[in-house]
């Protein structure tokens, strides 16, 4: 193990801050992650991705956000509507919607064209026929 010469913290604080442990390394001590890509392994696999693989830049689904905003959001990047409720996950996390429950609203109306679900999802989904 290396020691620490010097380190500190710089910024603003109403209260004095104390560490009692601080950890540098390349291994995380969460969560097994065997490509380093700070996504948890079990959660990759559930979601059809590759644990030994880098992925955390890739969208799969299509929906806007990237597999590490998709796994910090605990949504899914497997599916463009986590809540299959008409809106994809890019847009709920852009326009502040919940992210742990389905939005009443198929697609709210001020949700960008471009953001919209395709009309071959929404004809296919369980929810009634609303802002398309």
């Amino acid at each position: 193990m290396v020691g620490l010469g010097r380190f500190s913290f710089v910024g603003r604080a109403g209260v004095a801050s104390v560490l009692d442990d601080f950890l540098i390394g390349f291994e995380n001590p969460l969560f097994p992650d065997a490509d380093l890509d700070g996504m948890d392994d079990g959660w990759e696999t559930a979601h059809g991705l590759a644990p030994a693989v880098d992925d955390r830049a890739g969208d799969p689904d299509g929906d806007g956000l990237t597999n590490i905003r998709e796994f910090m959001h605990q949504l899914r990047p497997d599916r463009i509507s986590t809540f299959d409720d008409g809106i994809a996950d890019g847009l709920r996390v852009s326009l502040g919607l919940s992210l742990t429950e389905p939005t009443r609203d198929r697609v709210p109306p001020t949700a960008p064209r471009s953001w919209w679900l395709p009309p071959w999802w929404l004809a296919n989904s369980r929810f009634p026929a609303g802002n398309e």
